[in-house]
Protein backbone atom coordinates (compact mmCIF):
# COMPACT_ATOMS: atom_id res chain seq x y z
CA UNK A 1 0.00 0.00 0.00
CA UNK A 2 3.03 2.38 1.03
CA UNK A 3 5.12 0.70 -1.63
CA UNK A 4 3.08 2.23 -4.47
CA UNK A 5 2.39 5.65 -2.39
CA UNK A 6 6.02 6.65 -2.20
CA UNK A 7 6.28 5.85 -5.28
CA UNK A 8 3.59 8.22 -6.60
CA UNK A 9 5.51 10.98 -7.78
CA UNK A 10 7.58 8.71 -9.78
CA UNK A 11 4.32 7.88 -11.15
CA UNK A 12 3.06 11.02 -12.28
CA UNK A 13 6.54 12.05 -13.93
CA UNK A 14 6.69 8.92 -15.94
CA UNK A 15 3.54 8.63 -17.05
CA UNK A 16 2.86 12.35 -17.84
CA UNK A 17 5.64 14.34 -17.01
CA UNK A 18 4.42 16.30 -14.46
CA UNK A 19 6.96 18.74 -12.85
CA UNK A 20 7.59 18.64 -9.14
CA UNK A 21 5.06 21.46 -8.05
CA UNK A 22 2.17 19.70 -10.38
CA UNK A 23 3.41 16.41 -8.60
CA UNK A 24 2.73 18.40 -5.35
CA UNK A 25 -0.55 19.58 -6.33
CA UNK A 26 -1.54 16.06 -7.18
CA UNK A 27 0.12 15.22 -3.42
CA UNK A 28 -1.97 17.53 -1.60
CA UNK A 29 -5.13 16.66 -3.39
CA UNK A 30 -4.76 12.81 -2.03
CA UNK A 31 -3.65 14.58 1.59
CA UNK A 32 -7.20 16.34 1.77
CA UNK A 33 -8.92 13.11 0.93
CA UNK A 34 -7.53 11.06 3.34
CA UNK A 35 -8.33 14.36 6.36
CA UNK A 36 -12.03 14.07 4.89
CA UNK A 37 -12.20 10.46 4.86
CA UNK A 38 -10.92 10.51 8.69
CA UNK A 39 -13.04 12.88 9.34
CA UNK A 40 -16.35 11.67 8.26
CA UNK A 41 -14.62 7.78 8.79
CA UNK A 42 -15.31 7.91 11.93
CA UNK A 43 -19.08 9.08 12.36
CA UNK A 44 -19.65 6.99 9.35
CA UNK A 45 -18.56 3.88 11.38
CA UNK A 46 -20.28 4.72 14.58
CA UNK A 47 -23.60 4.78 12.14
CA UNK A 48 -22.41 1.17 10.66
CA UNK A 49 -20.31 -0.35 12.33
CA UNK A 50 -16.15 -0.27 12.89
CA UNK A 51 -15.25 -3.47 11.15
CA UNK A 52 -18.03 -3.40 8.45
CA UNK A 53 -16.16 -0.32 7.70
CA UNK A 54 -13.15 -0.99 7.69
CA UNK A 55 -13.40 -4.48 5.77
CA UNK A 56 -15.65 -2.29 3.00
CA UNK A 57 -12.64 0.16 3.15
CA UNK A 58 -10.06 -2.32 2.42
CA UNK A 59 -11.85 -3.98 -0.50
CA UNK A 60 -12.01 -0.53 -2.05
CA UNK A 61 -8.81 0.53 -1.28
CA UNK A 62 -7.83 -2.51 -2.79
CA UNK A 63 -9.86 -2.06 -6.02
CA UNK A 64 -8.57 1.50 -6.05
CA UNK A 65 -5.17 1.02 -6.22
CA UNK A 66 -5.03 -1.75 -8.52
CA UNK A 67 -7.26 0.41 -10.94
CA UNK A 68 -4.88 3.76 -10.40
CA UNK A 69 -1.80 1.56 -11.53
CA UNK A 70 -3.54 -0.54 -14.20
CA UNK A 71 -6.00 2.15 -15.93
CA UNK A 72 -3.08 4.83 -17.08
CA UNK A 73 -3.53 7.30 -19.74
CA UNK A 74 -5.44 9.67 -18.33
CA UNK A 75 -4.49 12.57 -15.46
CA UNK A 76 -7.57 13.38 -14.31
CA UNK A 77 -8.90 9.63 -14.15
CA UNK A 78 -5.43 9.01 -12.24
CA UNK A 79 -6.15 11.68 -9.81
CA UNK A 80 -9.97 11.52 -9.39
CA UNK A 81 -8.86 7.24 -8.00
CA UNK A 82 -5.66 8.53 -5.98
CA UNK A 83 -8.11 10.67 -4.10
CA UNK A 84 -11.14 7.74 -3.89
CA UNK A 85 -7.94 5.82 -2.11
CA UNK A 86 -6.78 8.54 -0.36
CA UNK A 87 -10.71 9.39 1.15
CA UNK A 88 -10.86 5.60 1.56
CA UNK A 89 -7.64 5.10 3.59
CA UNK A 90 -8.79 7.86 5.56
CA UNK A 91 -12.02 6.06 6.23
CA UNK A 92 -10.60 2.96 7.19
CA UNK A 93 -7.72 4.64 9.24
CA UNK A 94 -10.35 6.42 11.57
CA UNK A 95 -12.55 3.29 11.98
CA UNK A 96 -9.36 0.80 13.00
CA UNK A 97 -8.56 3.99 15.45
CA UNK A 98 -12.02 3.84 16.95
CA UNK A 99 -12.11 0.05 16.61
CA UNK A 100 -8.88 -0.70 18.69
CA UNK A 101 -9.86 2.27 21.09
CA UNK A 102 -13.19 -0.08 21.55
CA UNK A 103 -10.92 -3.61 22.22
CA UNK A 104 -10.70 -5.80 25.15
CA UNK A 105 -8.72 -3.72 27.83
CA UNK A 106 -6.63 -6.60 28.58
CA UNK A 107 -5.35 -6.56 25.40
CA UNK A 108 -5.90 -3.10 23.97
CA UNK A 109 -2.06 -1.39 24.62
CA UNK A 110 -1.07 -4.41 22.79
CA UNK A 111 -2.71 -4.42 20.15
CA UNK A 112 -2.56 -0.47 19.57
CA UNK A 113 1.30 -1.14 19.64
CA UNK A 114 1.61 -4.05 17.42
CA UNK A 115 -0.64 -1.81 14.75
CA UNK A 116 1.84 1.54 15.08
CA UNK A 117 4.77 -1.17 15.20
CA UNK A 118 3.03 -2.71 11.95
CA UNK A 119 2.25 0.34 10.65
CA UNK A 120 6.21 1.23 10.63
CA UNK A 121 7.05 -1.71 9.55
CA UNK A 122 4.93 -1.95 6.54
CA UNK A 123 6.23 1.59 5.70
CA UNK A 124 9.54 -0.03 5.37
CA UNK A 125 9.11 -2.65 3.61
CA UNK A 126 6.66 -2.03 1.39
CA UNK A 127 8.82 0.86 0.37
CA UNK A 128 11.81 -1.20 -0.06
CA UNK A 129 9.89 -3.79 -2.17
CA UNK A 130 8.40 -1.38 -4.44
CA UNK A 131 11.57 0.32 -5.40
CA UNK A 132 12.97 -3.25 -6.71
CA UNK A 133 9.92 -4.58 -7.67
CA UNK A 134 9.50 -1.23 -10.18
CA UNK A 135 12.07 -0.98 -12.20
CA UNK A 136 11.36 -4.98 -13.39
CA UNK A 137 7.31 -4.83 -13.14
CA UNK A 138 6.30 -1.72 -13.06
CA UNK A 139 3.41 0.29 -11.60
CA UNK A 140 1.06 -1.97 -12.56
CA UNK A 141 2.31 -5.05 -10.73
CA UNK A 142 3.79 -2.85 -7.50
CA UNK A 143 -0.10 -1.95 -7.56
CA UNK A 144 -1.58 -5.37 -7.96
CA UNK A 145 0.62 -6.22 -5.26
CA UNK A 146 -0.17 -3.48 -2.57
CA UNK A 147 -4.08 -4.01 -3.79
CA UNK A 148 -3.39 -7.57 -2.92
CA UNK A 149 -1.66 -6.80 0.62
CA UNK A 150 -5.60 -4.85 1.47
CA UNK A 151 -7.18 -8.26 1.67
CA UNK A 152 -5.00 -9.20 4.32
CA UNK A 153 -6.19 -6.52 6.72
CA UNK A 154 -9.58 -8.17 6.87
CA UNK A 155 -8.93 -11.49 8.65
CA UNK A 156 -6.82 -9.90 11.21
CA UNK A 157 -9.96 -6.97 12.19
CA UNK A 158 -12.48 -9.27 11.66
CA UNK A 159 -10.62 -12.20 14.52
CA UNK A 160 -9.73 -9.59 17.17
CA UNK A 161 -11.23 -10.01 20.09
CA UNK A 162 -13.74 -7.05 20.94
CA UNK A 163 -16.44 -5.50 23.57
CA UNK A 164 -19.89 -6.06 23.13
CA UNK A 165 -22.92 -4.58 24.67
CA UNK A 166 -25.70 -7.20 25.64
CA UNK A 167 -28.63 -6.96 28.13
CA UNK A 168 -29.18 -3.08 30.22
CA UNK A 169 -25.88 -2.17 29.52
CA UNK A 170 -23.57 -4.95 30.54
CA UNK A 171 -20.16 -6.05 28.81
CA UNK A 172 -19.00 -9.01 27.51
CA UNK A 173 -15.94 -9.76 25.82
CA UNK A 174 -15.80 -12.05 23.10
CA UNK A 175 -13.97 -13.21 19.86
CA UNK A 176 -15.86 -14.49 17.01
CA UNK A 177 -15.13 -17.92 17.78
CA UNK A 178 -17.23 -17.62 20.98
CA UNK A 179 -21.05 -16.98 21.59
Amino acid sequence: MQGFFTNMGVFYHQLYSLSQDRIGIAFAIAGIGAVLGSIYGGRISDRFGKQKLIVLACILSAFVVIALSTLTGNLAISLLLQTMWAISTGIGQSSLTAFISELNPQIRGTILSFNSSATYLGITLSTAAASAILPRGGFATVGILCGIIYFFVIPIVLYLPHERKIQKGAVLSHTPHQK
